[in-house]
């Protein structure tokens, strides 16, 4: 019943975004909400809460194929204040990773059921898709707005470059990315930059703000864009059990 329910409110949120589009108030449903907190954060890190749970989960999906889990929480913390949690992140079974700050929704990001371009979307928490982020080429991504007149324009770019010392660890099996993302906006200027943490037996993710002046829409972006990353390159065995999970729900 809930997922007939919350079918039915991505449906009605859909048709209200098509409605008011153009009219000057699609605004309501094209922003990104409850996200001011990260203007007054410059470095975050992605980190896995229970690494126990994703161990379990993704064990038993491999004997068994069983692909309901309970939510998996990451915590989305301030690097350069004590760690402090800024917004959560739960990975929800066939639905993906919903972002709360403070108890109130910021935003769904999803990934595609069986897509080879789309990397995924962020979603409005009324269900109304915001920006998809879309492959052009090996490790370089295109964010576009779905909700602009022109759906297919940049809104931002991401840019994967290597790095020697990266790639070692990588090799080494120390890190699970050879290189770092960079986030650039439609004018091409670098706002942002991605890399994995120097951590062991963790695949924690660090992302750095270098936009001025600060501006939560696009940071925000920016982190849907990581999250997006460490289910595809972090943690890709919990991108196949996601995978299963929104399979198993269309039927």
């Amino acid at each position: 019943m809930a997922e007939v329910l919350r079918f039915a409110r991505r449906s009605v949120a859909k048709a209200v975004q098509k409605t008011v589009s153009g009219t000057g108030i699609e605004g309501l449903l094209d922003e990104i909400p409850h996200c001011a907190a990260l203007t007054q954060v410059n470095k975050l890190s992605i980190k896995l809460q229970d690494e126990e749970l994703h161990q379990e989960v993704v064990k038993k999906h491999i004997l068994t194929g069983h692909f309901n889990f309970s939510p998996i929480t990451f915590l989305i913390r301030d690097e350069q204040d004590k760690k402090r949690t800024v917004m959560t992140a739960r990975l929800i079974c066939s639905r993906g990773f919903v972002v709360q700050a403070n108890g109130k929704d910021v935003m769904e990001v999803g990934i595609p059921n069986n897509s080879t371009t789309s990397l995924g979307k962020i979603v409005h928490p009324t269900g109304a898709t915001i920006f998809k982020v879309v492959a052009t080429e090996t490790g370089k991504f295109r964010v576009q707005k779905v909700s602009s007149q022109n759906p297919r324009a940049v809104y931002m770019t991401v840019e994967k470059e290597a790095k020697a010392a990266y790639q070692l660890a990588s090799m080494s099996g120390l890190l699970f990315e050879d290189g770092v993302y960079w986030l650039k906006s439609a004018s091409g200027k670098a706002i942002g930059k991605m890399r994995p943490k120097f951590v062991l037996q963790q695949n924690t993710l660090i992302v750095n703000f270098d936009d001025s002046p600060a501006d939560g829409q696009s940071r925000a972006v920016m982190l849907g864009v990581a999250l997006l990353l460490v289910l595809s390159d972090a943690y890709p065995e919990l991108s196949g059990v996601l995978k299963d999970s929104m399979s198993a729900a269309e039927f």
